[in-house]
């Protein structure tokens, strides 16, 4: 399995696609830090997963730094589910496309290595991404203001805390985009299958949001919204944490189960 994911990672950082990728998270990141930074010296609160600009009167204001833009850049880190999507199409697309996993059977690999390989390849650059969309809107806003004073038990509570648990649902909703691939075997339908996965229980939480009806329901298996809630975890509800980390182990167990089970009894041209 090492050898697959070496021969990924090396066809992978031959093309362009893992590196535009990459380019535009970190001047997302960059953006978001420099426009709310820009002639502020304070920066919205976060009350629960929603950014509320408060009164500077009312002394309920953050001062714009680097520790205070990394609560932000969590709170708004679940905007990078979108670019996982070119990260395990360029992962595992070319499986089905380019006979990869016709060859791969022939010399003796197993389906399920195959699979799991392409898993963990994924699983690694869906971290990569967080890390890339915290890390350099957190190192401009320190470059600015400096980073502030950290308060006793952040580095658990504020870091560690939301960003294994979003590390997680990243992973999670990029292990479903291979699942997808698998399942689809690399056609045109993938990244349409995909939005409807990830972004679907947000756009019927839209349309029922409007006549008035209790969206909370919709809320708890929207991936979107529980992965912006786990930026304020060490706030949360023992029983609210266990909701959405139960909704990523969903997403990652069955997809994952379900995709290595057919791929192992499907015909492979």
């Amino acid at each position: 399995m090492m050898n697959i994911i070496r021969a990924d990672i090396y066809r992978i950082t031959r093309g362009k696609t893992l590196f535009v990728t990459f380019a535009i998270v970190a001047l997302l990141s960059a953006a978001v830090v420099i426009a709310s930074g820009i002639g502020l010296d304070e920066m919205p609160v976060l009350e629960g997963s929603i950014m509320v600009q408060t009164s500077v009167e009312a002394q309920q204001s953050l001062e714009f730094n680097g520790m205070n833009a990394m609560a932000a850049l969590f709170a708004m880190s679940s905007f990078n589910i979108m670019f996982l999507i070119p990260l395990f199409a360029v992962v595992a697309g070319h499986v089905f496309q380019e006979g990869t996993a016709k060859n791969e059977v022939t010399w003796g690999t197993s389906r399920t290595k195959i699979y799991l390989a392409r898993a963990v390849t994924v699983a690694v650059l869906c971290v990569m991404v967080l890390i890339a969309f915290i890390g350099v809107g957190t190192a401009i806003a320190t470059a600015m203001r400096g980073f502030g004073e950290v308060p006793d038990g952040w580095f658990l509570s504020y870091f560690l805390a939301p960003f294994t648990a979003q590390s997680f649902m990243f992973i999670s909703s990029g292990l479903f985009g291979i699942f997808v691939v698998f399942m689809v075997k690399g056609s045109v339908v993938t990244v349409e299958l995909f939005c409807l996965g990830m972004f679907g229980a947000g756009f019927i939480t839209m349309i029922f949001a409007v006549s008035g009806t209790d969206v909370s329901p919709i809320l708890r298996v929207d991936m979107l919204h529980q992965i912006a809630l786990l930026a304020n975890v060490a706030h949360m509800e023992t029983n609210d944490i266990i909701m959405a980390l139960g909704l990523g182990a969903v997403w990652l167990i069955v997809p994952m189960v379900i995709g290595i089970y057919k791929f192992k009894t499907a015909e492979i041209k």
